[in-house]
Protein backbone atom coordinates (compact mmCIF):
# COMPACT_ATOMS: atom_id res chain seq x y z
CA UNK A 1 0.00 0.00 0.00
CA UNK A 2 1.37 3.25 -1.05
CA UNK A 3 0.15 6.62 0.73
CA UNK A 4 -0.27 9.73 -1.69
CA UNK A 5 -0.95 13.38 -0.20
CA UNK A 6 -3.10 15.46 -2.08
CA UNK A 7 -1.54 18.61 -3.66
CA UNK A 8 0.03 20.68 -1.29
CA UNK A 9 -0.81 18.59 1.60
CA UNK A 10 1.56 17.14 4.65
CA UNK A 11 1.15 15.44 7.32
CA UNK A 12 2.63 16.11 10.98
CA UNK A 13 1.93 14.97 14.31
CA UNK A 14 -0.22 16.60 17.28
CA UNK A 15 1.86 18.94 19.48
CA UNK A 16 -0.07 20.05 22.23
CA UNK A 17 0.01 23.63 20.70
CA UNK A 18 -2.64 22.72 18.27
CA UNK A 19 -5.14 21.66 20.85
CA UNK A 20 -7.61 24.70 20.88
CA UNK A 21 -7.32 24.80 16.66
CA UNK A 22 -8.46 21.51 16.52
CA UNK A 23 -11.53 22.31 19.19
CA UNK A 24 -12.49 24.66 16.56
CA UNK A 25 -12.11 22.19 14.29
CA UNK A 26 -14.30 19.61 15.30
CA UNK A 27 -16.97 22.22 15.92
CA UNK A 28 -16.95 23.68 12.07
CA UNK A 29 -17.09 19.83 10.95
CA UNK A 30 -19.71 18.90 12.96
CA UNK A 31 -21.72 21.74 12.38
CA UNK A 32 -21.24 22.39 8.32
CA UNK A 33 -20.69 18.97 7.62
CA UNK A 34 -23.20 16.84 10.07
CA UNK A 35 -26.26 18.72 9.70
CA UNK A 36 -27.63 16.72 7.06
CA UNK A 37 -27.61 13.18 9.25
CA UNK A 38 -28.14 15.25 13.05
CA UNK A 39 -30.43 17.38 13.87
CA UNK A 40 -29.35 21.01 15.33
CA UNK A 41 -29.52 19.52 19.32
CA UNK A 42 -27.35 16.38 18.41
CA UNK A 43 -24.65 18.67 16.22
CA UNK A 44 -25.12 20.86 19.39
CA UNK A 45 -24.43 18.49 21.89
CA UNK A 46 -21.32 16.47 20.06
CA UNK A 47 -20.05 20.47 19.70
CA UNK A 48 -20.32 21.00 22.80
CA UNK A 49 -18.32 17.93 23.56
CA UNK A 50 -15.22 19.28 21.83
CA UNK A 51 -15.33 22.56 24.70
CA UNK A 52 -13.61 20.95 27.41
CA UNK A 53 -9.50 21.49 26.57
CA UNK A 54 -8.08 19.99 29.38
CA UNK A 55 -10.33 16.69 28.51
CA UNK A 56 -9.49 17.16 24.90
CA UNK A 57 -5.86 16.95 25.18
CA UNK A 58 -5.72 14.00 27.92
CA UNK A 59 -7.68 11.97 25.35
CA UNK A 60 -5.25 13.20 22.42
CA UNK A 61 -2.59 11.78 24.72
CA UNK A 62 -3.63 9.15 24.92
CA UNK A 63 -3.55 8.25 21.18
CA UNK A 64 -1.07 8.96 17.91
CA UNK A 65 -3.02 12.00 16.28
CA UNK A 66 -1.96 13.18 12.96
CA UNK A 67 -2.83 16.30 11.53
CA UNK A 68 -3.13 17.22 7.50
CA UNK A 69 -1.40 20.38 7.00
CA UNK A 70 -2.09 23.02 3.93
CA UNK A 71 -0.14 26.09 4.16
CA UNK A 72 0.21 26.57 8.04
CA UNK A 73 -3.49 25.68 8.15
CA UNK A 74 -4.40 22.39 9.78
CA UNK A 75 -7.14 20.89 7.48
CA UNK A 76 -8.29 17.61 9.42
CA UNK A 77 -6.93 15.04 11.56
CA UNK A 78 -6.77 11.32 13.03
CA UNK A 79 -6.56 10.08 16.12
CA UNK A 80 -5.61 6.39 16.36
CA UNK A 81 -6.11 4.82 19.69
CA UNK A 82 -3.99 1.50 21.07
CA UNK A 83 -3.04 0.93 17.28
CA UNK A 84 -6.63 -0.58 16.94
CA UNK A 85 -9.35 1.95 17.08
CA UNK A 86 -9.72 5.26 14.43
CA UNK A 87 -10.80 7.53 17.90
CA UNK A 88 -11.43 10.64 15.96
CA UNK A 89 -11.24 11.78 12.48
CA UNK A 90 -12.43 15.61 11.30
CA UNK A 91 -11.85 17.68 8.36
CA UNK A 92 -12.61 21.19 7.78
CA UNK A 93 -15.36 22.06 6.05
CA UNK A 94 -13.33 24.17 3.62
CA UNK A 95 -11.48 21.34 2.36
CA UNK A 96 -14.26 18.63 2.35
CA UNK A 97 -14.13 15.97 -0.69
CA UNK A 98 -10.84 17.04 -1.49
CA UNK A 99 -9.55 13.43 -0.36
CA UNK A 100 -7.79 15.03 2.77
CA UNK A 101 -9.98 12.34 5.08
CA UNK A 102 -9.00 9.17 2.63
CA UNK A 103 -5.22 10.55 3.01
CA UNK A 104 -5.49 10.73 7.18
CA UNK A 105 -6.79 6.82 6.85
CA UNK A 106 -4.89 6.03 4.78
CA UNK A 107 -1.47 6.91 7.16
CA UNK A 108 -3.04 5.45 10.17
CA UNK A 109 -3.41 2.56 8.50
CA UNK A 110 0.03 2.43 7.49
CA UNK A 111 0.93 2.89 11.11
CA UNK A 112 -1.41 0.21 12.60
CA UNK A 113 0.35 -1.90 9.90
CA UNK A 114 3.79 -0.89 11.01
CA UNK A 115 2.56 -1.63 14.77
CA UNK A 116 1.51 -4.83 14.11
CA UNK A 117 -2.12 -4.51 14.18
CA UNK A 118 -4.20 -6.66 12.02
CA UNK A 119 -7.70 -4.75 11.84
CA UNK A 120 -8.88 -1.15 12.30
CA UNK A 121 -12.51 -0.73 13.73
CA UNK A 122 -14.27 2.98 13.84
CA UNK A 123 -17.29 3.85 15.40
CA UNK A 124 -18.01 6.14 12.16
CA UNK A 125 -21.26 9.00 12.13
CA UNK A 126 -23.73 8.73 9.72
CA UNK A 127 -21.91 11.21 7.97
CA UNK A 128 -18.89 9.27 8.02
CA UNK A 129 -20.08 5.84 6.68
CA UNK A 130 -19.82 6.30 3.33
CA UNK A 131 -15.94 7.08 3.03
CA UNK A 132 -15.46 4.27 5.14
CA UNK A 133 -17.39 2.25 2.63
CA UNK A 134 -14.95 3.38 0.16
CA UNK A 135 -12.37 2.62 2.08
CA UNK A 136 -13.53 -0.65 2.10
CA UNK A 137 -14.21 -1.11 5.68
CA UNK A 138 -16.90 -3.15 7.06
CA UNK A 139 -20.01 -2.21 9.01
CA UNK A 140 -20.30 -4.84 12.05
CA UNK A 141 -23.38 -3.10 14.17
CA UNK A 142 -25.51 0.09 14.65
CA UNK A 143 -24.62 1.53 17.63
CA UNK A 144 -26.61 4.80 19.44
CA UNK A 145 -24.68 6.93 22.24
CA UNK A 146 -25.67 9.73 24.65
CA UNK A 147 -23.77 12.98 23.82
CA UNK A 148 -24.95 15.90 26.59
CA UNK A 149 -28.09 14.62 27.07
CA UNK A 150 -28.89 13.78 23.18
CA UNK A 151 -29.00 10.45 21.47
CA UNK A 152 -26.94 9.99 18.21
CA UNK A 153 -26.53 6.62 16.14
CA UNK A 154 -22.96 5.34 14.55
CA UNK A 155 -22.05 2.04 13.12
CA UNK A 156 -19.32 0.17 14.43
CA UNK A 157 -16.88 -0.33 10.94
CA UNK A 158 -14.15 -2.45 10.56
CA UNK A 159 -10.96 -3.08 8.26
CA UNK A 160 -8.93 -6.31 8.01
CA UNK A 161 -5.73 -4.88 7.48
CA UNK A 162 -3.84 -8.53 6.42
CA UNK A 163 -1.46 -7.36 3.42
CA UNK A 164 -3.76 -9.99 0.56
CA UNK A 165 -6.77 -7.82 1.80
CA UNK A 166 -4.37 -4.40 1.55
CA UNK A 167 -2.98 -5.36 -1.69
CA UNK A 168 -6.60 -6.42 -3.23
CA UNK A 169 -8.04 -3.23 -2.00
CA UNK A 170 -5.93 -0.91 -3.45
CA UNK A 171 -5.72 -2.78 -6.80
Amino acid sequence: MSLTAPSGISLRPYLPSDASQLCDLIKDSIYELASEDYNANQCAAWAESATNKQEFIKKLEKAVTLLAIYEDETCGFISLKDNIQIDMLYTSPRFAGKGIATFLCGAVELLAMGRKSSKLTINASDTAISLFTHLKYKPVRRNTVTINGEWLANTTMEKDLNPADTQTATQ
